[in-house]
């Protein structure tokens, strides 16, 4: 199927700068969907492959996900911060972050990080049920890719899924506000490539959507949209403070997208 409106961003990224964040459960799909993504153009960057790469070097910030858990904020904040800063400078427009947001906490430091770096934020949510990651995840399921640690992974799905969940309703009232674009995909009994061509739908009509406004006087750089509505940075402060972090040191003014 052609999508032109993807056609015409991988021809000139620089278009609309965008960063397409994955959230998901561990065995949900995110990282399947990597590869069409990078043939369209996007660089791929996955929280799990950075994990697993501290894991081996023998960073014990990192071990807790060898039991389930989650890795503490600040060395994740840190990750997505220089992530970001790095791609903006290499000029890598088109930005597929994978399995970055675990968390309330960490979901609106990347938002805000996005915004100072220029990026227009879609977010992608695998709603795939915790039941059906949990069977991709069994050693006989013929998805399994993590063959020699399928307890583990198993662990972090059931250990993770109510924060993921939290995530998904964040992500859900920021659409609802016009802060963020979304795509929901639930890809239980779908094939990779039928997963890839609902994405690549709904992610053709938004960036269509973006490429037909009118310049606005006080956007972002890389962005293209209409009466921008502005948000109070308090809205997306509370979420930082309750981990102890001082969201003013990373501070802009957050914009939200009225969109068509």
């Amino acid at each position: 199927q052609h999508f032109a409106n993807l056609e015409a961003l991988r021809a000139s990224p620089t278009l609309l700068r965008t960063c397409l964040s994955g959230i998901g459960l561990p065995c949900s799909g995110k990282g399947k969907q990597a590869k069409p993504l990078q043939e369209l153009g996007f660089f791929h960057d996955s929280m799990g492959d950075h994990c697993r790469a501290e894991i081996q070097k023998g960073n014990k910030t990192y071990a807790a996900t060898e039991h389930g858990k989650m890795v503490p904020d600040p060395p994740i904040l840190e990750y997505i911060q220089r992530q970001l800063a790095m791609a903006a400078i290499h000029g890598r427009s088109l930005y597929y972050a994978d399995g970055w947001n675990r968390n309330i906490n960490q979901l609106m430091f990347a938002l805000q990080e996005m915004l100072k770096q220029g990026y227009f934020p879609i977010f992608l949510l695998f709603t795939t049920p915790p039941e059906e990651c949990i069977r991709r995840a069994e050693p006989a399921a013929k998805e399994r890719t993590h063959r020699k640690d399928n307890h583990v992974v198993i662990d972090r799905i059931i250990e993770w899924a109510p924060e993921n969940e939290l995530v998904f309703q964040q992500v859900r009232k920021l659409h609802r506000l016009k802060q963020v674009e979304l795509i929901e995909v639930d890809n239980t009994g779908l094939e990779v490539e039928e997963t890839t061509l609902r994405i690549f739908t709904q992610l053709d009509q938004i960036v269509g959507r973006q490429l037909t406004l009118p310049q606005a006087a006080n956007q972002l750089p890389g962005h293209k949209q209409t009466a921008l509505q502005p948000a109070t940075f308090e809205t997306f402060a509370e979420p930082s403070r309750a981990a102890g972090i001082n969201p003013r040191r990373f501070s802009l003014p957050l914009l939200g997208h009225a969109l068509a």
